[in-house]
This record gives structure tokens, C-alpha cells and sequence, in this order.
């Protein structure tokens, strides 16, 4: 990417074997098996070469370098500065604060129910599913169809193929000795520079109550030096559900970033 971007020196780091960054979809780098390969390490260590890169080139001020990581890669952020790494300040877009095992199962088990079925499908609020709140919905399942919220999680929780979907994320090189670590709210409430934490009201993917933890062990550590950002009609790639309905959950969408945050 660019280094100097509206009189700013920025290094766009991605993962070893997948670039995105450039404009034209022709440019795209995608290697399958350097991808496939990655250990959660070596996001790491490719930021902590991306640092010591930016810290070597002309007029980069040492004392004025911001990160910024978006969804998983706040965990990165946190994993590079606990290394003694210093910077200025830190942005967590998509923040993600619990670790990564405990959001995939909320998006495959409880998601749909919490987001989609008590909040638009059982519109009178009776806790069953009546034929006529279903029939608005094509992509709800004929099977649930007469089913109360209860029955419905409780199909989700026995269902053999989210378990499938959920053992196949721990299963993934990338996240081994990971997926499954301590939250990281604690971790953050330690770190000195100053914490913008951005979110998308109708992000699905790391949902807004992923902050408040954050924001509660900050308070009880005494750290003043955060900020939550808020755009409400924004997803996880900070732009909204695609429309006409824009449904969150149903219509999710990964850009392009919404001139508001730029």
C-alpha cells in the first residue's frame, strides 16, 4: 500500500500470503498454501517486521506511531506491545475481547435467536413461532415453523452440523494454542497508549457486547485514556447491511468502508 497517505506514513500489514490492499481485484496476492501454513505467531512477528520497517524510514516520528487492528487482529495488537513494543496510540476496529472459540460459538449457536428470531421473528413477543411471523422470512427453516425460541436454540445447540462448523474453526493451524485463551479485557486495561475502540452497532461478526467488559475493566483499572466510537447503522466491515432490508444478520456485509469513518 501507499506509504504516505493524506500526509501520513501508512503501512497496511496483512497475513504472510494474502494481500488485499490494492485497489484493482486483478492485483489481489492469495497463496493458498502460505496461508494454510500460518501459525498465530507469525501475525505477530509479520507487524513486529512492519514496525521495525516503518521505525527505519524517513520522517516517521518514533513517539507518534498508532496501530490499528481490525477484528482478530486486536488480539494481535495486544500480543505485539505486550513485547515492549511502544507506541503512541491504538485503534481496535471489530474489537474483540473474549477470545475467539467463545465468538464463534455465539455466531453459530445463539446468534440467530438473539438477533434475528427474538428481536424481528416473533414480533408479538409470545416466545412461539407462528405461522404468519414465519412466512415473512424466507430464510426461515420450515422445521421451526410452529416451534417456541426455546425449542428453536435447542435445535441450534443439537444441531450436528454446527458442531462440525465450530470444531472445524478450532481444528485451523492459525489459531492453535489460541482460540481458546483468556479474554483479553484485562490485558487491554494494562496497556499504556491511548485505546479508540470502533464499532459497528449491527457488527455480527465481534458484536458490540464485546466492548462493555472492555470498558468496565479500564474503569477498574483506573485507565482514562479510551474512547469508544459507536456508528449504529454500521457492520463489521464498516459498512451497512445490504440493502433494500438490511438486516444485520441476515444481510451482512464486508465494505466498502463507509465515508463516515474514513
Amino acid at each position: 500500500a501507499p506509504f504516505v497517505q493524506k500526509n501520513w506514513n501508512v503501512l497496511s500489514v496483512g497475513k504472510p500470503g494474502v494481500d488485499f490492499f490494492s485497489g484493482d481485484t486483478a492485483n489481489w496476492f492469495y497463496n493458498r498454501e502460505l496461508y494454510s501454513g500460518l501459525k498465530w505467531n507469525d501475525l505477530v512477528s509479520n507487524l513486529e517486521t512492519a514496525y521495525e520497517f516503518a521505525l527505519k524510514q524517513p520522517g516517521v516520528d518514533p513517539n507518534n506511531i498508532y496501530l490499528l487492528g481490525h477484528s482478530e487482529a486486536t488480539h494481535v495488537l495486544v500480543d505485539f506491545l505486550k513485547k515492549g513494543h511502544k507506541v503512541k496510540g491504538i485503534f481496535f476496529l471489530g474489537f474483540l475481547g473474549t477470545n475467539m472459540l467463545e465468538i464463534a460459538k455465539w455466531q453459530v449457536y445463539r446468534m440467530y435467536v438473539e438477533k434475528w428470531i427474538k428481536t424481528d421473528v416473533d414480533t408479538n413477543n409470545n416466545g412461539v413461532i407462528e405461522e404468519s411471523e414465519a412466512k415473512k422470512w424466507a430464510e426461515f427453516p420450515a422445521e421451526w415453523n410452529g416451534l417456541t425460541v426455546s425449542q428453536i436454540q435447542e435445535a441450534l445447540n443439537s444441531d450436528p452440523e454446527n458442531k462440525k462448523a465450530v470444531e472445524q474453526f478450532v481444528r485451523q493451524r492459525l489459531y492453535e494454542g489460541v482460540f481458546d485463551r483468556t479474554d483479553i479485557y484485562e490485558e487491554v486495561a494494562k496497556l499504556t497508549p491511548d485505546v479508540y475502540i470502533l464499532n459497528g452497532a449491527k457488527d455480527m461478526q465481534t458484536p458490540l457486547w464485546q466492548v462493555t467488559p472492555a470498558l468496565e475493566s479500564e474503569k477498574k483499572a483506573g485507565k482514562t485514556n479510551i474512547k469508544l466510537i459507536t456508528f449504529e447503522d454500521l457492520g463489521h466491515g464498516f459498512s451497512p447491511p445490504k440493502g433494500p432490508r438490511a438486516h444485520p444478520v441476515l444481510d451482512p456485509s464486508l465494505g466498502p468502508i463507509d465515508s463516515k469513518v474514513t
